[in-house]
């Protein structure tokens, strides 16, 4: 069967690229979708960050008919890579990831890189799930079926992981350093809704201060911060987001939240009908510990003086589990405080709960 990529040009086909998700987990009850609120500003040009990337949809088509969709990134504050972005297709596409390849060196010339799998910038998302397809993922994280990794096997894959931790300990180790911690004049407070642009402003300064060696950062805006997080705010509890502050300077911050796929079926987002139930107490069995970062010179007692702050509010919560974000595993930064921290807590090392990759080739 013949395959071929167009650009969507009309809104039929917009519509059909829409559409290729929900056809494609149409029998994958396990699914929710990661990105939904995003997607469209994206697609259509409408968000902040298509001021500065270039977002070009397609449709894989096979035999005439959509299989399969894309969006070909270019963010020029990212100008070495090309991305294969909200990647999904229907099984068995002959020669996709070649035909795919093919385009990308017509369309950029000027990359060195092409990265299957970041949707236009780590915060959006990204990766493709490599295990657990046997379970809801934590909220935000994404739900791909296996056989995505078999299109891609001829490209370098980067892995990426979570790791999940029991709470009973964590809790209990909390109370026992909240006695002898000498946090050396850190202190902690939360998000002030009241002033919640300033914040999120706050938040948006030192995620470009700190992740400058991520793989795959580039810069934010405040404008772009606000437009994930406005979809949240009836969400988000003060306690969610916290700033660790030396002097009443932000020194670090820790992003928290329970885990909203709890209150979701199927392709669901977060809406009215789950801030009810939310706001009704309802009892979540885990959180998702989304991101942590601190200026150097006060990682030591800040994200010590963070931890013991989100654990007070986690235990209010009840939850019985927390997973982390993905970590690449190549970010030995990150993956070694993880490992440090588990293992004072637990008193061994730990696993990765949840795998997934990224696949990068040459152009």
């Amino acid at each position: 069967m013949s395959t071929k990529l167009i650009p969507v040009q009309t809104p039929a086909e917009l519509d059909a690229f829409y559409r290729l998700g929900q056809e494609v987990y149409a029998d994958y009850p396990l699914y929710r979708c990661g990105y939904g609120d995003i997607l469209p500003l994206l697609v259509e040009g409408r968000s902040p960050f298509c001021e500065h990337a270039d977002v070009t949809p397609y449709l894989i088509m096979r035999s005439g008919h959509p299989a399969g969709r894309f969006a070909f990134v270019h963010d020029r504050n990212l100008p070495d890579y090309a991305q294969i972005a909200f990647f999904e297709a229907l099984p068995d596409i002959e020669n996709l990831a070649e035909l795919i390849l093919k385009t990308a060196k017509q369309h950029y010339p000027l990359c060195s890189r092409l990265v299957v799998g970041l949707n236009g910038h780590v915060n959006y998302g990204a990766g493709f799930l490599l295990s657990r397809f046997d379970e809801v993922p934590i909220f935000e994280l994404p739900y791909t079926p296996a056989y995505y990794r078999d299109y891609f096997a001829d490209l370098t894959e980067r892995q990426m992981h979570t790791f999940r931790y029991p709470m009973q300990e964590f809790y209990a180790w909390g109370e026992r350093m909240r006695d002898r911690a000498n946090l050396k004049g850190i202190t902690v407070r939360g998000l002030d809704p009241k002033h919640f642009e300033r914040d999120i402003g706050v938040y948006t300064e030192l995620n470009n201060a700190c992740f400058t060696e991520h793989p795959y950062w580039s810069n934010r805006s405040l404008a772009e911060d606000l437009e994930l997080f406005r979809p949240l705010e009836a969400f988000l509890h003060k306690d969610n987001l916290l700033f660790a502050e030396y002097q009443g300077k932000a020194v670090g911050f820790l992003f928290w939240l329970p885990d909203l796929n709890e209150l979701l079926d199927g392709q669901e987002t977060p809406g009215e009908k789950q801030l009810e139930k939310y706001q009704s107490g309802f009892k979540f069995e885990q959180y998702r510990f989304h991101e942590i970062a601190v200026v150097p010179g006060f990682r030591g007692p800040a994200t010590l003086a963070l931890f013991l702050a989100m654990l007070v509010s986690v235990k209010k919560m009840g939850c019985v589990y927390g997973e982390g974000g993905i970590i690449f595993a190549d970010n030995l930064a990150s993956i070694n405080m993880t490992k440090r921290y588990y293992q004072r807590v637990f008193g061994c090392l730990p696993e990765p709960w949840r795998r997934l990759a990224v696949y990068e080739a040459k152009l």
